[in-house]
């Protein structure tokens, strides 16, 4: 049986004097049901995935500061946030190079996500409190 008290203690707690965010309506993963958004709390059951490749990548000067890695099925798409090769880096899927785009600003750079033929880096602004920016 899912309990809904133990799934609700993985969510966290809104920071003091804040508001708890919305989820937008438009946002392609809500979940559609308060029981699938317990379920997707669930761990992701790993001794039942299978591996499909293996490579090693060493630590070049770019590679000094990765924020993550996506893929849209046909391609690898790391993020590099080293100070002076801040850029987001396309590898085949056999992990070789395919070319970069350095980032539009030189500040901090995040984790990548694929969506709808995109591929979505948020940009963090130099002003702690202005609105975040995404590069796509």
């Amino acid at each position: 049986m899912i309990s809904l008290r133990d799934s609700l203690k993985k969510l966290g707690e809104p920071k003091p004097n804040q508001a708890i965010p919305a989820i937008p309506s438009g946002f392609y993963s809500c979940p559609q049901s308060l029981m699938a958004a317990i379920r997707a709390m669930d761990p992701p059951l790993m001794e039942n995935w299978t591996k499909v490749h293996v490579d090693s990548f060493y630590n070049e000067d770019w590679g000094e500061s990765d924020e993550g890695i996506t893929t849209d099925g046909n391609f690898w798409y790391l993020v590099s946030n080293n100070e002076d090769k801040r850029a987001i880096y396309k590898y085949s899927l056999d992990s070789g190079f395919i070319g970069s785009a350095a980032s539009p600003i030189n500040q901090h750079i995040g984790h990548p996500a694929y969506w709808d033929g995109k591929i979505y880096v948020p940009v963090e602004d130099p002003d702690e409190h202005a609105h975040a920016r995404i590069w796509y």
